[in-house]
Parts: C-alpha cells; sequence; structure tokens
C-alpha cells in the first residue's frame, strides 16, 4: 500500500497509520524505518529548525520525531543480539550519561534551569543504572573464567542467555531514557536533541568500558 509522508513524498511500507488533523495519512513504521525513509524524516526535521519558511504543525512535527525515537529503540534492541566482545559500544549500544555529556552542552542554553534540573537527575539516575549492569557483566565474566578454569561446562552454557539479559537491561534503560528526556523537552527541543543525536550516533566516540 502506498502512503504519503510528512513531505508529500510517496512510498511503501507495512505501517501503523495515524490521522492529521487535516486527514492526511502519515507513515509511522512498526519496525526500524529503511534508511532511505529515516534519512526523509531527519530531512524533515532539519528543514523545519534551518528554513523558516518551512513551517510544518506541532502534532506533524511531533509525530516524526516520534517515528524517528521508535526507530533508534528497534535499532538497539535488534544491536542487542550482539556480543560484547564484538560490539563497539557499551552493552550493546549507547551509554545514557555520554549521550547527556556529549549533547547537553550543545543545547542547555535552550533550557529553562528547572530543565536542567529534572535532567541532571535523570543522568545522575541512568549513571547509577549503568554502573550496576556493568558490574554485573565484570561479575559474569569474572565466573566465566573460573568456570573455564575449573572445567564448569554447566555455567558455560548458561553464559550467553545471562549476557542476554543484561544486553535486554541496557536496552531498556536506553529506552526508559530515550522516553523520559523527551518528556522534559519541549516540541523544539525535541527536534534539536534528534539532530544532535543522529550527529552523535554517526560518529561515535571511541569505544568506552563496561
Amino acid at each position: 500500500m502506498k502512503e504519503t509522508n510528512v513531505q508529500g513524498e510517496v512510498f511503501k511500507s507495512n505501517a501503523k497509520k495515524s490521522k492529521n488533523s487535516a486527514g492526511n495519512t502519515i507513515s509511522v513504521k512498526k519496525y526500524a524505518l529503511s534508511p532511505e525513509e529515516h534519512n526523509k524524516l531527519i530531512y524533515v526535521i532539519h528543514k523545519t529548525l534551518n528554513d523558516h519558511n518551512h513551517v510544518i504543525e506541532d502534532d506533524k512535527l511531533q509525530l516524526v520525531i516520534n517515528t524517528i525515537m521508535k526507530h533508534y529503540v528497534d535499532v538497539f534492541t535488534v544491536g542487542s543480539t550482539i556480543t560484547c566482545e564484538s560490539n563497539q559500544w557499551w552493552i550493546g549500544g549507547f551509554r545514557p550519561s555520554q549521550i547527556l555529556q556529549v549533547i547537553l552542552p550543545q543545547l542547555q542554553h535552550m533550557y529553562t534551569q528547572q530543565q536542567l534540573s529534572d535532567i541532571y537527575n535523570l543522568g545522575q539516575s541512568c549513571q547509577q543504572a549503568e554502573y550496576a549492569l556493568a558490574q554485573g557483566m565484570v561479575k559474569l565474566k569474572q565466573n566465566l573464567d573460573i568456570s573455564a578454569t575449573a572445567d564448569g561446562k554447566g555455567f558455560q552454557l548458561s553464559y550467553v542467555p545471562q549476557q542476554l539479559s543484561f544486553f535486554k537491561e541496557a536496552d531498556n534503560l536506553r529506552q526508559e531514557f530515550l522516553l523520559q528526556f523527551c518528556r522534559l523537552l519541549t516540541i523544539s527541543q525535541q527536534a534539536e536533541f534528534v539532530v544532535a543525536l543522529e550527529e552523535h550516533l554517526h560518529n561515535p566516540q571511541p569505544r568506552s568500558s563496561l
């Protein structure tokens, strides 16, 4: 079925539909967007922020932002199947507190003091959760090393499921971070955050430790 996105362009999608106030159909993917679809939506946000002659309604912009955020969530969840040894980032994806450290200095001039206080508290909570996950991963690896020397085949067989459970917890932390952070922002601030996040994800920092 052909559907029209917010730019009026047409692409095929097995999508869940949402109606805007004008009755036009906007595509909301059930799964991660294709690179082409993702780039189109990022382009919409860039143009909305930089071209004052190109203004779209808040509900349309919010839908674009929500679709991109869901795309990130889908991608990170898929990434949880990657083993820690082969992954370039922290436990299957990005570290929320590091995202704030990198992106917040670029955007904090747009935020109120209350927003900055709430964002700081969110960052502290993320750091605590990240530390707990990291310690759990370290302990799991230590137990694996011990079982290898003691021929603990039973533990070795259970290692991968336990490792994947940490990946899932890290996925959940990233999802909750994106949800809570965006709730603290206005629509235009969310749009600016998406642009900054997109730039960071395409130019990741050097691999951090657990």
